[in-house]
């Protein structure tokens, strides 16, 4: 919230590197409680485990099927997300971009965040160390980011600051979702903010001239001036950190904030409320005489302060042309890692189903509400009571009992932000509500447009504005200006509720914990990841002891109010020191009235005087002629100590959270893959074992894969081929399950589709079909060889002009399809005769590929890789077009004779992103170029 006083004292304050340590130690201290084992090599930070999962990677033997229960939902960390860094690595160590990755789906662009500070730092080397200090690094971006916000826009003081952005690392978004992608752009929330609140707000203040000229003093004028610049690089490293949906959400929020400054700037240019601000602009300075808000001779106001007059029409509408000028310029500088990720996305299955209104997530229901202050209420990574998981939850949204039920409250007794709090208050209530289902919000929520992300990931605004609330809270028991509330009681009774939810499950687990999965484990059936009984004793323990640990927290909380209603009870209201004579005069009610010498007032009062003011203002006279024997509300050493108990309640709940497993488990390599890899160049696919991108750690090429888009041509060529249909709506192709097919003599063969599309080997474990041998084998692992398996570049026999896609279908899914006899293409090509030749791929890259081909006749040469718009084809230097031929692999025509074809991937979305880049480094070196005159035209410097 911006206070001119204030604002004009930052300019001229010099930075304290000692604070700064203080903070950064703070954040450090809590990752390396959470990640030390991980930080120095002695674990991974990976839920390596879910390798021992029967059927996925590790043979059976001792040890194996040891899945931890909890660790069930981030397989995804170890299925998908290392694979893809582990083949980013490889790219950028040969010199290339990562940006077509070959190893599944028969080639698909890789999403994988190409410029992400985060993610560049994890391909720098191939050791899995380098995740947990990208964690780190994480932490340090989020944790400064809180920091700055609360310093700079709530203005609190520092400890409250520190305390802040300490938690805010912790915090269970951050927690829950560690390692995914989708967490990395919301580190960069508090920046985002902090540019749009200085975007808006600093824009229309002028210059301040300091008393005393110094260098930081001109480097923050500078830094002051360049707002609309940090908007842009802001909103730049939002969109490239990280998955595409989280910055959506990020900059809708910073959308939000921008509305509400704008708003909240436009009520102060009306003269009331400019009145208003004058009473109230110095209510952040500490009403205790030995601690003043002011180093001696603060500079003056300026007469071109906002207070002097109301703003005119046209410097109103500064803020908006910043505002969407900053934002423009910082997407086009990411245009080049979100042009191609939109361009595949509309390519695929799942973004179709999800803008045709499908929802993978259905909004919950109010019953999940407890889970923001109680994240294990209904079990521990399972959430067994409700069915899902924690990481689609509302207790992703957690940010702690006592910062929520305690400290946040405390943020209502300041007048002066009492404008950001209900902007606070509206934001967490919209990161909650598609995962409690508020009416309205939630039909909002499914509008064209808003229906692409995920909902129930909002819950990260929940935190943030939990967390600024709860520094504002603190800000006032730090600088002792609370007065019991009778609204108080309803915080206090919600602690009161929260011990009582969580007590009773620690002494009578609910069910099914309590007896039914011993029951059905019993049986012989399993629940998702819990596959023993020795599962359900450590899921019991774990839920009883944080249950217990919760309601012990909420017992402090507790106590926490009980202590500062005895000490601000009436008979004990706030110390404040004696008050000399008042500036201004009091009304008939005893409230302080506004001169027309406020602007003097403010300029000339002492810091005495201006703790008067606060005092007149905030208790009245009657208040102010009572103050001088009363004591403090709440001592120093209590702050601090529950400054440490909002840390201890976040790393209670972290600690164990995110799995650290040993270094042996790290993708050890499978003799049977390894032989695999150095035979003849062919397509996997697992039976029933083996998910997909897990080959890719082996250097095998899956035809199935997982990436969160599912291009939609080569599914609806996998509804033909599989042995059942997956239940689930998304990532379809990760387990997909090829139907078999042998012959007398032993022969396996799998449906044409797969013989089109390369697929030379079937991956099995501890079973294989009667009568077949397997080609490579052991341990548990057999690998058997597709006997009508087709080279990847063929040319067929035949081709035919199918343009209705229902018909081209129905003839690639009839088992009498023979691709090599056959082949159909959507556009009109002159092919009517029989064609005949011969092909070889001589050299590739995943970007570049060479085939070699002697045509006798002129004819169709099809490579068996996906089809995609980023593809070109070039004979002899010049560009010829690339058909999609059998619905979703590519095709080249070709004359007769002897040729070489180059496939080079030159995705021209990725060109275009890369000249609008260099256009908006154009526009903000430009721009910088005239705020610089500007500023130098202010100052005279």
């Amino acid at each position: 919230m911006f206070d001119p006083v204030k604002s004009q004292q930052a300019v001229c304050d010099h930075p304290r590197p000692g604070r700064l340590l203080i903070v950064l130690a703070g954040i450090i201290a809590g990752q390396a409680i959470l990640y030390g084992p991980s930080l120095i090599g002695r674990k991974i930070l990976l839920p390596l485990d879910a390798l021992t999962a029967p059927g996925v990677y590790l043979p059976t033997g001792p040890g194996s099927g040891t899945l931890e229960p909890t660790h069930g939902p981030l397989q995804d960390l170890v299925y998908v997300l290392e694979p893809a860094r582990r083949f980013a690595v490889s790219e950028f160590h040969a010199g290339r971009l990562p940006l077509w990755n070959p190893y599944q789906f028969a080639g698909a662009p890789s999403i994988r965040p190409l410029f992400s500070p985060f993610l560049l730092l994890q391909s720098c080397t191939a050791s899995p160390i380098i995740l947990a200090w990208t964690q780190m690094l994480a932490a340090i971006v989020a944790g400064f980011g809180a920091y700055v916000f609360c310093m700079k826009v709530l203005e609190v003081s520092y400890w409250p600051a520190a305390i802040a952005s300490w938690c805010y690392p912790l915090t269970g978004f951050f927690v829950f979702w560690q390692g995914y992608h989708i967490a990395l752009p919301v580190c960069w929330l508090p920046w985002i903010l902090l540019a749009v609140d200085r975007t808006v707000r600093e824009g229309g203040v002028s210059i301040v001239k300091c008393q005393v000229s110094s260098g930081w003093a001109r480097v923050k004028q500078v830094l002051r001036a360049c707002a609309p610049i940090g908007l842009s690089i802001a909103t730049c490293l939002v969109v490239v950190s990280g998955q595409l949906d989280g910055a959506v959400m990020v900059l809708v929020v910073s959308g939000l904030f921008a509305v509400w400054c704008l708003i909240d700037e436009r009520l102060k240019s009306n003269p009331a409320r400019r009145n208003g601000m004058a009473r109230s602009a110095t209510h952040p300075v500490s009403p205790v005489a030995s601690q003043p808000a002011f180093a001696p001779g603060p500079p003056t106001l300026d007469s071109r302060s906002t207070l002097d007059a109301p703003r005119s029409s046209s410097s109103s509408l500064a803020p908006l042309f910043r505002l969407a000028l900053g934002w423009t310029l910082g997407l086009l500088l990411a245009a080049p890692a979100v042009l191609p990720v939109v361009d595949y996305a509309r390519s695929g299955a799942r973004m179709a189903r999800r803008a045709h209104g499908e929802e993978e997530r259905l909004p919950g229901q109010l019953s999940a509400l407890p889970e923001i202050v109680l994240p294990d209420l209904y079990g521990r990574g399972l959430q067994l009571g409700i069915g899902g998981n924690q990481l689609e939850s509302a207790a992703t949204a957690y940010s702690g009992a006592l910062m929520t039920l305690f400290a946040a409250p405390l943020a209502w007794t300041n007048r002066r932000l009492r404008s950001m709090n209900i902007f606070c208050i509206l934001l967490a209530l919209f990161g909650v509500s598609w995962c409690i289902g508020i009416p309205g919000i939630v039909h909002l929520l499914r509008l064209p447009g808003l229906n692409i992300v995920s909902h129930n990931r909002w819950v990260f605004a929940t935190s943030f504005a939990v967390i600024a609330l709860g520094a504002t809270g603190l800000d006032e028991l730090f600088q002792q200006r609370v007065r019991w509330r009778w609204w108080f009681w309803v915080a206090a009774g919600g602690l009161a509720a929260a011990c009582v939810w969580s007590a009773v499950p620690a002494a009578m687990p609910p069910e099914p914990l309590a007896t039914q999965l011993e029951v059905t484990l019993s049986q012989g059936k399993t629940i998702r990841w819990v596959h023993s009984l020795a599962d359900v004793r450590n899921l019991k323990n774990s839920f009883v002891v944080h249950s217990a640990a919760a309601a012990f927290t909420c017992c402090i909380g507790l106590m926490g109010w009980l202590l500062l209603w005895s000490r601000t009870s009436p008979g004990a209201r706030t110390a404040l020191s004696a008050a000399p004579a008042r500036s201004h005069s009091l009304d008939a009610k005893g409230r302080a009235t506004t001169t027309r010498g406020a602007r003097t007032f403010l300029s000339a009062a002492t810091p005495e005087v201006l703790a008067a003011s606060v005092r007149s203002h905030r208790l009245g006279a009657s208040d102010v002629a009572a103050d001088k024997n009363v004591r403090a509300p709440w001592p120093a050493w209590a702050s601090l100590v529950l400054g440490a108990l909002l840390c201890g309640e976040l790393l209670w709940s972290a600690y164990g959270r995110c799995a650290q497993s040993e270094p042996a488990l790290y993708y050890p390599p499978i003799p049977a893959l390894q032989q695999l890899a150095q035979a003849s160049p062919g397509r996997v696919i697992g039976y029933y074992c083996l998910p997909a991108n897990l080959a890719t750690v082996c250097g095998l090429r899956d035809i199935r894969g997982d990436d969160g888009v599912d291009p939609a041509r080569l599914l609806d060529l996998s509804r033909f081929v599989t042995e059942r249909a997956t239940g689930a709506s998304y990532a379809l192709m990760q387990w997909l399950t090829p139907a078999l097919f042998t012959t007398p003599n032993g022969d396996l063969r799998l449906s044409p589709i797969l013989d089109m599309l390369g697929v030379r080997y079937v991956l099995f474990r501890n079973w294989i079909p009667p009568k077949t041998k397997p080609i490579f084998e052991s341990a548990d692992y057999q690998v058997l060889l597709n006997s009508s398996v087709m080279d990847r570049v063929y040319v067929p026999k035949r081709v035919e002009v199918l343009s209705d896609e229902a018909l081209r279908l129905q003839k690639l899914a009839s088992p009498d399809f023979n691709a090599r006899e056959v082949a159909y293409v959507e556009s009109p090509i002159d092919l009517t005769a029989v064609c005949q030749g011969q092909a070889a791929i001589v050299r590739e890259v995943p970007t570049d590929i060479v085939v070699s081909a002697k045509m006798v006749t002129d004819g169709l040469l099809v490579l068996a890789d996906r089809w995609d718009k980023g593809w070109r084809a070039y004979i002899g230097g010049k560009q010829v077009p690339i058909l999609r031929a059998n619905h979703a692999i590519r095709g080249v025509f070709l004359p007769k004779g002897d040729w070489n074809v180059e496939f080079r991937y030159e995705p021209a979305s990725f060109a275009w992103g890369l000249r609008l880049a260099c256009m908006a480094v154009a526009g903000l070196v430009l721009w910088t170029a005239v705020l610089m005159l500007k500023l130098k035209r202010e100052t005279g410097t």
